[in-house]
């Protein structure tokens, strides 16, 4: 504390003294403004006379507490010129000086209608009953821009006073300020305020408005319904709803359902048949929020029956509906509902996490209705565990069609992917490869293998390659085209030189040469076999593409032989400019030598001109 007095001393020295520069004073000032008392105001007083000094002065003053700054300010404001004037107003409202109210008040009929207005707005920051009293004179004598700032003034005193705990001079402020002749804005921000200090007031004129769409306040009334709780004053607003317009009734829904009163479900369970397809929507979407488990069927049916806008609503009603009992209700309506209303159900369940339905779920998944069980298959693929993924890959087995095949297939690959041991994501997949011969399905387990690639599930990949059914070998190759490392590639290259179909081999040769570049050594080598065993120019492209990446001089040598080629010319001149930018640094002469290659064998702008910059790197 000794501290702060004395740095508070040695500030107000500088504002004294006559030898301290501007900079100074304002520096001393904006630290008063920090740590000032009221023993700095005599050192500050006199600075707001001087117009270089009044802003940062004030600034000062207005916040140190006490009674001696406001009767510096006050002071200042019967000594300072019209500018400074408008500054002290604002700083004594700051400060909420009550003492200056008087002075403000005679400003505020002066004939400067700038000192008039900031005059104004203070006593509306200052907020008593004085001021109040003064604001609503005004109110009758002025007109134009300073009317809107006295009626800004007398809703901020009516503001002002309520915070301080006063409720019948504000109510009797903001009772004035709704009458129908003043402007809208005004009435609007009235009514919120009666909200606050006489509910009572407020509730009967938002009830009379409800219903008349020809206010302007309407949609402001309606919003108010969140802030006049009661379940009372619920039945009165609900009562409404038959009167009111569509488009007032979905404001209202909406604002009912964030009031959160479940008396008004009734009412809006029967609105929920409106012939209005907005006014459907928004009771929907409270039916959400103030339903329980008792709306789940309907929702659900809702659901199943509608689309678009209406569709979501239900749906997300469905899903956000409270209560410990919601689950078990939609669980408990899956066996008894139609197949559309299932679906809804068991999607429902999904988005609701329900882990504790999931036997209801794999129940769901065993009836006939297709849709039914891939929706159910999808539940599972989030809902269910590695403990289960036996019993999801019995499912698989089981799929008749190839659409339920492949959404069980989805299923299967989400839950073993949970399974952290890649080792035991396949084990139950292998095992079903050695009991279940039957093509379709061997087809789908090398499906599943190969978008989970585990190592463990590589044999199995490659002892189909040399299937004797061609359907089982195509399944293998495009499983192991997706591979995440090279492992498989040796095997891929084998198709390609086997005795096998045509198209087996062209996938074959694509896939070895996606998984060269994933090989950890000798990728140019094996660019070089693929090369030459390629027959079409589509495979050689592929492969003049990915050496494009090696960044080798053997690479650079590769690529431009088949520069001359017209037929692979685009490509080789692309991977020798790629290879040759990387490589200028350090193997100037090969890549100057390149980029001559380039640049006789193209005429094409972008080419010569990448060429060209190339060039200028290794001269």
């Amino acid at each position: 504390i000794w501290m702060r007095k004395r740095l508070e001393r040695g500030l107000t020295k500088i504002l004294s003294s006559s030898s301290a520069t501007w900079a100074a004073k304002q520096f001393a000032c904006r630290q008063l403004s920090l740590i000032g008392t009221a023993a700095s105001v005599d050192a500050l007083a006199p600075l707001l006379a001087k117009a270089d000094f009044a802003d940062m002065t004030r600034y000062a003053l207005e916040r140190i507490p006490g009674d001696k700054a406001d009767q510096a300010l006050l002071a200042g404001l019967n000594t300072s010129d019209a500018k400074v004037k408008i500054g002290i107003i604002n700083s004594l409202a700051a400060h909420r000086t009550t003492a200056a109210t008087p002075a403000l008040i005679d400003l505020l009929a002066g004939a400067d209608a700038p000192i008039a207005a900031a005059s104004a707005s203070a006593l509306g920051k200052i907020g008593t009953e004085p001021a109040a009293a003064a604001l609503k004179k005004a109110k009758s004598k002025t007109s134009g821009a300073l009317l809107d700032e006295v009626l800004d003034a007398y809703l901020n005193c009516a503001a002002t006073l309520a915070a301080d705990g006063e409720t019948a001079l504000p109510a009797a402020i903001y009772r004035d300020l709704y009458q129908e002749s003043e402007p809208t804005r005004v009435r609007t921000a009235a009514l919120n305020g009666l909200v606050v200090v006489d509910s009572k007031t407020a509730f009967a004129e938002v009830i009379e408005l409800l219903t008349n769409d020809d206010s302007p306040l309407q949609a402001d009334a309606i919003g108010l319904v969140r802030e006049l709780p009661g379940s009372q004053r619920t039945n009165q607003i609900v009562a409404q709803l038959e009167k009111m317009t569509p488009a007032a009734q979905v404001l209202l829904l909406s604002a009912l359902a964030d009031r959160g009163d479940r008396v008004a479900l009734n009412y809006i369970l029967k609105i929920s048949q409106s012939s209005d397809g907005a006014v459907r929507v928004a009771a929907l979407k409270a039916i959400g929020k103030l339903g329980s488990a008792k709306q789940v069927l309907m929702l659900a049916q809702r659901a199943a029956a509608t689309s678009g806008p209406e569709q979501a609503a239900a749906r997300n009603s469905l899903n956000i509906l409270s209560g410990a009992k919601v689950n078990d209700a939609m669980a408990g309506k899956l066996a008894q509902a139609d197949a559309k209303v299932k679906v809804e159900l068991i999607r429902s369940l999904n988005t609701r996490a329900a882990t504790e339905k999931m036997n209801e779920i794999l129940q769901a998944a065993l009836v006939e209705e297709v849709s039914v069980k891939i929706e159910a298959f999808k539940a599972l693929s989030e809902l269910a565990g590695a403990a289960e993924l036996p019993l999801l890959t019995g499912l698989l087995i089981t799929s008749e069609t190839d659409r339920e095949r492949k959404a069980a297939e989805k299923m299967v690959i989400a839950v073993a992917r949970k399974v952290s041991d890649p080792a035991k994501q396949v084990e139950v997949i292998l095992a079903s490869l050695k009991t279940n011969p039957d093509m379709a399905l061997k087809n789908s387990l090398l499906r599943v293998l190969g978008r989970l690639s585990s190592p463990a599930g590589l044999p199995a990949l490659r002892n189909a390659l040399t299937d004797a059914d061609s359907s089982v070998r195509d399944t293998a190759i495009r499983a192991l085209a997706e591979w995440p490392t090279a492992d498989p590639a040796a095997d891929l290259l084998k198709v390609v030189k086997s005795d096998t179909a045509e198209n087996q081999k062209i996938l074959a040769l694509r896939s070895y040469i996606r998984l060269t570049g994933l090989a950890k050594s000798d990728r140019l080598g094996m660019y070089k076999i693929t090369m030459a065993l390629a027959q079409r120019n589509d495979e050689k492209k592929m492969v003049l593409a990915g050496v494009a990446n090696e960044k080798s001089l053997a690479a650079l040598q590769m690529v431009q032989g088949y520069i001359d080629d017209t037929d692979l010319q685009a490509e080789a001149l692309a991977s020798t400019l790629k290879i040759g930018e990387a490589l200028a640094a350090n193997n100037k002469p090969a890549v100057k030598s390149a980029m001559q290659k380039v640049l006789a064998a193209t005429q094409d702008e972008n080419l010569r001109k990448k060429a060209d910059e190339i060039l200028k790197k290794v001269q």
